[in-house]
This record gives C-alpha cells, sequence and structure tokens, in this order.
C-alpha cells in the first residue's frame, strides 16, 4: 500500500503536472477548433444557402418585372398620326381661290385610354425634299383631353405655310418634284400606367406620274428618311 502510495505521489510533481495540463490544453483546443470549423463549415453553407435563395428571389423579381412589363406595353394606350390625302389647288372649278390645308386626326389604336397633354402640327411647304422638323414652329390644337381605346380625335385643318394659295407655277413645281408640302408634328399623352410618350410624324406629299394606269396620277404621304421623326418615345423622367 506504501508502494502505491508513493507512485502515485510521484506523478505528481512539478513537470509531470505541467505535461498533464499541457495535454489537456491540447486536447481541448483541438475540440475547440472542430467544433469553430464545423460551426464555419455551417455559417459557409448557410452563406450559400442564402446567396442561392437571393439570386433565385432577384430572378423571380426580373421575371415579374418583366410580365409587368408585357402586360403595360400590351394594354397601354398607343396613339397613330392619321394625315388625310391632300388635293393641292390653285384655283376651284368656280372661279374662287382655295386656302390650301391637310387634315390631320389622331387614333388610340391601344387596349386603354389616352391622356393627351399636347398635340401640335404644321402642313407647309418647301423647295427642299428633306428638311428638318421645327415642333417650335407647330401649331398647338389639343390638349388636356381623353381618347378611349380605339376611338379618335376630332379632325384639324392646318392651313399651308408660309402661303395657303398656290399659283399655278406652284403646282406644276409640286407636281414636277420640284416643290415639296411637308407634314410634321407630335402628340405626347399619358397612358394608365402614369407613363408619357411622344409620337412624332414627319411625311411628305408624293406626286408621280405612272402607276396602275398609264398616264395617271399617284398622290400619297411617303414618310421622310429620318426615323426618329417617325417615331414613339417614352419620356425619361416619367414614372
Amino acid at each position: 500500500m506504501h508502494t502505491v502510495w508513493c507512485y502515485l505521489t510521484s506523478l505528481f510533481t512539478s513537470n509531470n503536472i505541467i505535461t498533464l495540463a499541457t495535454v489537456v490544453y491540447a486536447g481541448v483546443t483541438i475540440v475547440m477548433f472542430r467544433a469553430i470549423r464545423s460551426q464555419a463549415q455551417a455559417a459557409h453553407r448557410q452563406a450559400d444557402i442564402a446567396e442561392r435563395a437571393a439570386k433565385a428571389a432577384e430572378k423571380s423579381a426580373d421575371a415579374a418585372k418583366e410580365t409587368i412589363e408585357i402586360t403595360i406595353s400590351k394594354e397601354r394606350a398607343r396613339f397613330k398620326i392619321c394625315v388625310k390625302d391632300v388635293d393641292p389647288q390653285s384655283q376651284r372649278s368656280d372661279g374662287q381661290i382655295p386656302l390650301n390645308g391637310a387634315v390631320c386626326w389622331l387614333m388610340n389604336y391601344g387596349l386603354s385610354t389616352a391622356f393627351v397633354c399636347d398635340f401640335r402640327g404644321r402642313f407647309c411647304q418647301s423647295d427642299a425634299p428633306d428638311i428638318a422638323a421645327e415642333y417650335a414652329q407647330c401649331k398647338q390644337v389639343m390638349y388636356a383631353e381623353s381618347i378611349p381605346s380605339h376611338e379618335s380625335s376630332p379632325k384639324f385643318l392646318f392651313l399651308l405655310e408660309p402661303n395657303p394659295t398656290l399659283a399655278d407655277d406652284d403646282i406644276l413645281r409640286i407636281r414636277t418634284g420640284k416643290s415639296f408640302l411637308h407634314f410634321y408634328g407630335f402628340v405626347k399623352h399619358r397612358d394608365v400606367y402614369e407613363r408619357v410618350w411622344q409620337t412624332t410624324i414627319h411625311v411628305r406629299w408624293k406626286m408621280r406620274l405612272g402607276g396602275v394606269i398609264e398616264g395617271t396620277a399617284m398622290n400619297y404621304w411617303e414618310p421622310v428618311d429620318q426615323p426618329e421623326e417617325n417615331d414613339e418615345t417614352r419620356e425619361k423622367n416619367a414614372t
């Protein structure tokens, strides 16, 4: 018994205590390290899951936004600026001098009501086949009005500028392609989704001989070459 006690006592020397403490500390450290690493791995997995969930939510939001935009594009109001054919004349059959002009109106071919903010146009004569549209020179004929789906506005007359009366020489120049009649303008409207759009038009009156029957005249409006003058754009600062 004394021998056993001496053996046990010998184990608790200062060196052995330090060694034992070191072993215990190392064991605890390893356990803590493994626990921390396990927590880190779990946190990383959770971060990956959260990232994938965020990307899925973003894709869902983008898909929902795209669906909304498609619906708005399908349902919103759309305008066509219509211009009636013109018949430039220097005199009428009764001998009176006519005032030449162009009749224009709006057609809402969209699926919802359009709220007109501003509608302007100009009918003018020029020796140039291509001229820049000067919208500041346009005459305002409509504002603060609404036009339901598939309905038209009243018709408006725009007198020819700079002079609504034409001489025989003017008619000859128009028919031979030496003088040109232009109509241009724009309509700005708000749709039911509180978005503001602007539709522009710039067309040139074309008169030429030929067609189905030889020697007959063909008369029609043709768009000018600048595509931005026959276009629809949305205001950037609109909601």
